[in-house]
């Protein structure tokens, strides 16, 4: 400071500083970011190994090492990232479910082969948690949306990873950790919060074993190390945090996040579990606000399947996290209700993908109605189920077009033999089937369908001897009366069989 209390420099500091600049810039100049590393080659050389190579699970442990060591620099340059990215978008899952495909490409007839899996597994957990954690620093945008593109791979080889029914943990499910892979245990015994237990089965005595054998046996130690191990560096609590705010991800990215907890969930603790239902019921609020709102953030774009997403989150994800839950019924009631919303939204509109996926979301509660088998006083037994189609007259609205599709009439099709195997086909819904077919008399495919459809519900009358004597008189007076179309031949045969067999059997 000079004696006017500016903060100016002296000539020699000045230059001082200075020089100090410029060696700063030589050795880290801003734009350098914009330039690949050595790691960016040495992964991309890597990638073009992995795709050659015939030892794919050495290549898969090199290219993980890299990729690791780029999300761990302190400043990420822009093209080794885009590199990591790439390998994630191009290589990672199909190597992995290589090595899950035991014995294909693991290989445990090698020497220190299995420790070498084990290794290459834990690398992708790894690189997994640091993804994430990656993820979790940045600010909602256009471009965090690509990225998740990037890390749905990541989340669906953790997906796979986490299946104690892949091949491999079958092969090595009785099998040690091998301790030179492990120094990561010695830390784990002394950590306070555990997200996997040891899992236990039933052990199968064969004859001639001792009869005072251990009842249980531990099983899947692989499996419980590698959940555990994701946990302890951080990754489900990236995974929590970010699905706390599912809004700021790709719709997809969600549903195959919380894919992978509802899998882990087979050896989570206790406390882990609780933590995975939390996020669960906030990405089911998440979900019921966009069915609501018909929002086309529910739609995949570029496929067949348009809601196909939507569909697997409501099915098959999130009521795994409350399955074995006796106290928390009312969530199961509110998926229901979600699910209810959607194919009421779907149907509604006019376009083909969202009728399709109505109908297909409908069979699909049915079919889960009549596997779970709940008390009839159920909010998500059958007889509920079915008492909300007739409300809202599901089966009059999905006859009212399409029915030129045969993929559509398909849906159509096997929620009418559910209906028919539960005996809850009636007069008036074969009457809603003929009507349409009076009315597009002219459409020959449209009849074909129809027709079809009503042979396989005459075959499942007969072959479940659940015979309606009111639809039954209803389809001889058809045919009797020739109200079947013509070329509808196949259908009056299976009337005349249903016919006979009811009174002679």
């Amino acid at each position: 400071m000079d004696d006017n209390g500016s903060n100016t420099l002296s000539d020699g500091e000045q230059g001082s500083q200075s020089g100090s600049e410029v060696d700063q810039l030589m050795n880290d100049p801003p734009a350098n970011k914009c330039f690949p590393s050595d790691e960016f080659f040495m992964l991309s050389t890597q990638m073009t190994q992995l795709k050659t190579s015939q030892h794919s699970l050495w290549a898969l442990h090199q290219c993980l090492q890299t990729a690791r060591n780029i999300l761990q620099s302190p400043r990420i340059r822009q093209a080794d990232l885009d590199c990591v990215r790439r390998f994630f978008r191009e290589e990672l899952y199909g190597n992995v479910d290589k090595v899950l495909q035991f014995p294909q490409a693991s290989k445990f007839g090698l020497h220190d082969a299995e420790e070498h899996v084990l290794e290459t597994l834990q690398l992708l957990v790894l690189v997994a948690a640091e993804a994430f954690e990656y993820r979790t620093s940045l600010q909602p945008s256009a471009q965090t949306l690509e990225l998740d593109a990037d890390l749905q791979p990541v989340a669906q080889s953790l997906l796979h990873l986490f299946n104690m029914h892949k091949p491999l943990h079958s092969e090595v499910a009785d099998a040690e950790v091998p301790e030179t892979t492990v120094e990561f245990n010695q830390l784990a015994d002394q950590l306070s919060e555990k997200w996997a237990l040891s899992y236990f089965e039933d052990n199968e005595m064969e004859e001639g074993d001792v009869q005072n054998e251990e009842p249980m046996v531990e099983r899947h130690r692989w499996l419980t190390h590698l959940v555990n191990l994701f946990g302890h560096v951080g990754g489900f609590n990236s995974l929590l945090l970010l699905l706390r705010t599912p809004g700021n991800l790709a719709f997809p990215l969600v549903n195959m996040m919380t894919a992978v907890l509802s899998q882990a969930i087979d050896v989570a603790s206790a406390q882990a579990l609780e933590k995975f239902r939390q996020v669960a019921t906030v990405v089911l609020e998440h979900l019921a606000q966009l069915v609501a709102a018909d929002s086309e953030r529910l739609a995949n774009y570029g496929e067949d399947r348009t809601y196909h997403t939507c569909q697997i989150l409501l099915n098959t994800n999130l009521p795994r996290f409350y399955e074995k839950d006796p106290i928390q019924p009312q969530v199961l009631v509110q998926i229901k209700d979600v699910q209810c919303t959607f194919v009421l939204k779907m149907l509604e509109s006019s376009n083909f993908n969202k009728l399709l996926s109505g109908v297909t979301e409908c069979k699909s509660m049915l079919k889960g109605a009549v596997k779970d088998q709940k008390p009839p006083d159920s909010p998500c037994s059958l007889q509920s189920l079915v008492k909300w189609m007739n409300d809202n007259n599901i089966v009059q609205r999905i006859l009212r077009t399409n029915l030129h599709q045969r993929q559509y009439v398909e849906q159509v099709q096997g929620i009418m033999l559910i209906l028919t195997q539960s005996q809850y086909l009636t007069s008036e819904h074969l009457d809603m089937l003929w009507a349409v077919t009076e009315k597009v008399l002219g459409a020959l495919i449209v009849v074909t369908h129809l027709c079809h459809s009503l042979i396989c519900i005459f075959s499942v009358c007969v072959g479940c001897m659940c015979i309606y004597l009111p639809c039954i008189s209803h389809l001889l007076l058809w045919a009797h009366f020739g109200r079947l179309p013509v070329g509808g031949w196949q259908c009056r045969h299976a009337v005349a069989c249903c016919g006979f067999r009811s009174v002679t059997g």
